[in-house]
């Protein structure tokens, strides 16, 4: 079944049409026109050397592709250019021309089509051929009669943000040829121009030079191109622009103190002490120094959260501190904000530095006693166990320093130890020794609330094993029954052979004698090892 093949330019080949005409399909294929993967567009200019439809399209065979052109091109379109807003109208020129007055001679359709520049239509090229002022209006004159409007243009800049250039407001005043295209080239052809560039009389400062308008380079002009925002910086501080302009110019500041764009850097509050960036002006003689009347600045202050990797995450609240403190007591004597802060250990507060400074029992708590006021303590659970430790119950009897950092080291150099390392003094044995307090050994229930099955995984043709606790707690044992006479739990225990346990080892203490159900006895296995079958 062979269809109509549609083509840019509102062309469509008629394969009913050609046929019906007598045409066969091989004085097309592959003579004129290769199908398939091979196949290739032509130009109209190579159809006119014969190539494809010129095959038999050349004023003898047939109608020619030089002309007759809305016999293939039914209902040609206007062309729109979008970026500049601008719209070539076919309907309109055909009534005063002839297709092939453009094409292929002036204009090039299609795949080999090329956009030009103002400046190359300028020079005769494209639209340029008849829009010379002479045949019809020149393209340096009446914009608008191709330009349907215009808009708001956009620069963005690196060191000043985007702005935006008004066609609208420039359009009450000046003709689109006062500044196209002898002051401002467009489109592809449009260089930028610096400050420094326009203060030589380029681009915008042609006119904006303080005499047909205001000078482009004057500080006092800066905010009528330029937007002027707040700047959010760290720390919920802020620099407001519209407020400094109230006593300064952008000059004042741009770009000695503060450099804008890539080139900006970030200043820390001592640098600033020091007579960088802000503190130039702000030294407590021009205007308030930057080492006090945080909130000038700083809108609000935040709770800080500090990931302790020994106790996890301790909050400082700002809120509670400056109802007592102002900033400066703080910042930047004792502690340092933003990049110059430094995490300090409890021992160098307990020497008095950051927080010590205070917290050394004479103006406030001292850090080495109230660990709790900032440090919130939880209950540690220990997976694999099932064993749990509650910070609660063992602070209403003793302080944090009687296990920290002595008997238990947290963070990143803990480790976890074994019951039998425990009943030799380690770590929760140092107290879990029957005197100070129950023994490791015994109470098993109290540190550890919930046991749980365990399952050995063997091969599939002798089964898993899963041990239950519940079963075995149900028939009267206690915990010491087995541990850590019998089997040794946690990271010290070792699985034990079938033949060690007939031996007496392991589950085989029990099983193997008149306590229980013998390991040897084979008619057991499946009491313990359940098989896939």
């Amino acid at each position: 079944m062979v269809r109509d093949i549609p083509f840019a330019a509102s062309a469509t080949f008629s394969h009913a049409f050609h046929l019906t005409a007598g045409y066969g399909c091989g004085e097309c294929h592959g003579r004129l026109f290769t199908a398939g993967p091979d196949s290739r567009r032509y130009t109209m200019q190579e159809m006119e050397t014969q190539k494809s439809c010129g095959g038999c399209h050349n004023g003898n065979t047939a109608f020619s592709v030089k002309g007759d052109c809305d016999r293939c091109h039914a209902n040609v379109k206007e062309v729109s250019f979008a970026a500049h807003d601008a719209m070539f109208s076919h309907k309109l020129h055909t009534k005063l021309l002839n297709c092939d007055s453009c094409h292929s001679g002036i204009f090039i359709g299609g795949a080999a089509s090329r956009r030009y520049t103002m400046k190359e239509m300028e020079q005769g090229h494209s639209c340029g051929v008849c829009h010379e002022d002479k045949t019809v209006f020149g393209v340096t004159g009446a914009c608008d009669r191709c330009h349907l409007k215009t808009r708001d243009v956009s620069f963005r800049t690196a060191v000043a943000g985007s702005v935006v250039f008004s066609h609208d407001a420039h359009r009450q005043m000046y003709g689109c040829s006062d500044c196209h295209n002898g002051i401002f080239t467009t489109g592809a052809a449009r260089v930028g121009a610096t400050m420094a560039d326009m203060g030589k009389g380029l681009s915008c400062g042609a006119c904006h030079d303080g005499t047909s308008a205001f000078p482009a380079t004057s500080a006092a002009s800066c905010s009528r191109c330029h937007p002027l925002r707040d700047v959010n910086m760290a720390a919920n501080s802020y620099f407001p622009h519209v407020k400094h302009l109230e006593a300064n110019t952008c000059g004042d500041c741009h770009n000695d103190l503060f450099r804008a764009g890539p080139g900006n850097r970030r200043w820390t509050m001592p640098q600033m002490a020091q007579g960088n960036s802000c503190g130039v002006c702000h030294d407590g003689t021009f205007a308030f120094s930057v080492r006090g009347e945080c909130g000038t600045c700083h809108r609000e202050t935040v709770e800080v959260a500090i990931p302790v990797k020994q106790t996890g995450i301790t909050r400082f609240s700002h809120s509670v501190h400056t109802a007592l403190y102002s900033c400066g007591d703080c910042h930047n004597a004792i502690v340092g904000a933003g990049a110059t802060a430094r995490r300090v250990t409890m021992a160098a507060m307990e020497k008095g530095e950051s927080c010590g400074a205070c917290h050394d029992g004479s103006a406030a708590f001292t850090v080495r006693e109230n660990c709790t006021r900032c440090h919130p303590v939880k209950d540690i659970p220990f997976t694999p166990s099932g064993a749990r430790f509650s910070h609660d119950v063992h602070l209403k009897v003793h302080g944090c320093g009687d296990c920290h950092d002595a008997l238990y080291r947290p963070g990143s150099d803990n480790r976890r130890v074994t019951m039998a390392e425990m009943e030799r003094g380690a770590s929760c044995g140092a107290c879990h020794d029957g005197s100070a307090a129950f023994p490791v050994t015994a109470g098993c229930d109290r540190c550890h609330p919930a046991t749980k099955g365990i399952k050995y995984d063997l091969p599939a043709d002798v089964g898993s094993v899963l041990f239950s606790h519940r079963s075995h707690t149900a028939k009267g044992y206690a915990c010491s029954d087995c541990h850590g006479r019998i089997v040794v739990a946690g990271a010290g225990r070792k699985s034990s052979t079938m033949k060690e346990m007939e031996q007496g080892t392991s589950c085989g203490a029990c099983h193997g004698f008149s306590m229980a159900f013998s390991v040897s006895d084979p008619v057991n296995c499946v009491k313990c090892h359940q098989r896939l079958y």
